[in-house]
């Protein structure tokens, strides 16, 4: 690791300290200025120092190497990102207001729609790196993962991608979606589905929901299924005419009795002629 990425590492203990410091500070001295200075420790400071890092170091998608002689723009963002990451209640109040969270996901560098629903405890480690359409739904504890860190024998292989959900998708509790996934428009991940294969397209289809069983047809409010729909069988009825056999004749004559005597019946002895 660079010298650069051993002081990036030191970052998230700098920041806890600096917000116990102005805990002190709002208890010893209450006021405005110490109630002021702890929010913007915890929400103004990382974000501009995400944001300028990235001015500095861009973040490049796609494999790379984490420990070499080059440092990693990726792993000084995350340390950066590590405070939210070890204490998520911090954003917990960010998901309770309409629209606040998606706002703090766009100034991070996130393109995220309109009337998204993020739950309370929705999971997102990789704040820079989501791409989320006009009325997506996340579900109790669903996660989001931009990154995968694979180790190998002499070095430890990064791979990121951003994740993209289109509009009108549906993430089930407890889903979780890895770097380079799609989720195209209307498609449902069922909830528990851990879909962790990088670079998957997931089509929305109208029977099947993504990492489950298919399921029934369902009719709209006040209407029947489909099934019932259907027209009855019709009945059975006589045998009809094939078209090219010969009409009958209405002049003709009536067959002429026969003047043979029927066969007499043949005794029958235990059930045999």
């Amino acid at each position: 690791m660079t010298l650069l990425g051993h002081v990036m590492s030191l970052y998230p203990a700098a920041l806890g300290l600096a917000a116990l410091a102005c805990a002190g500070w709002l208890l010893a001295r209450p006021g405005w200025a110490p109630a002021l200075a702890l929010p913007a420790l915890l929400y103004l400071v990382p974000l501009l120092s995400f944001r300028l890092h990235g001015l500095l170091f861009p973040l490049r998608e796609g494999p790379s190497r984490l420990v070499g002689p080059s440092y990693s723009p990726w792993y000084g963002g995350h340390m950066i990102q590590a405070l939210y990451i070890a204490f998520p209640a911090l954003e917990v109040p960010l998901r309770l207001v309409p629209g606040l969270y998606s706002l703090w996901l766009r100034a991070w560098g996130s393109r995220i729609g309109r009337r998204v629903y993020w739950t309370p405890l929705v999971e997102v480690t990789d704040r820079s790196l989501l791409e989320v359409g006009d009325g997506v739904v996340f579900g109790h504890r669903s996660g989001v993962f931009c990154h995968l860190v694979t180790p190998t024998r002499s070095n430890m292989l990064l791979y990121v991608k951003r994740v993209r959900i289109e509009a009108g998708a549906f993430l089930g509790a407890g889903s979780y979606l890895a770097p380079g996934c799609v989720v195209e428009a209307g498609a449902v991940v069922t909830a528990s589905a851990h879909l962790l294969d990088v670079n998957r397209r997931f089509v929305a289809t109208p029977r099947r929901a993504l990492g489950g069983a298919e399921p029934q047809d369902e009719a709209p409010p006040g209407e029947a299924p489909a099934s019932q729909h259907a027209p009855p069988a019709p009945e059975p009825g006589p045998p009809s005419t094939p078209l090219d056999a010969p009409a009958p004749d209405p002049f003709a004559a009536p067959p002429a009795p026969s003047l043979e005597p029927p066969p007499a019946a043949l005794p029958r002895f235990g059930g045999r002629p």
